[in-house]
């Protein structure tokens, strides 16, 4: 034996043990599906909340503007003690 060898490990090869696929490698084929179910869902969660929080804030700065805007004239319907 002249030459020198080398055993490499899962998705290395030749004589220097060079990565033989450079992109992620999974052992599971659905995993990357699942991956991208659970990457979903999260972005239909905060587009949910997003949206709460848009028309809550909406309407909160809508009933302040109406106190706002409504005449003060509670303070004329009292009646004197006189």
């Amino acid at each position: 034996m002249n030459t020198l060898s080398c055993v490499c490990d899962e998705n290395y090869k030749g004589s220097r043990c060079e990565q033989f696929q450079l992109f992620s490698s999974s052992g599971k084929e659905g995993e990357a599906g699942l991956i991208a179910a659970v990457v979903i869902v999260v972005l239909l969660i905060l587009v949910v909340i997003a949206v709460v929080i848009y028309y809550t804030h909406k309407m909160l700065k809508a009933k302040q503007q109406s106190q706002q805007n409504k005449p003060k004239t509670e303070y004329w319907k009292v009646q004197p003690r006189v």
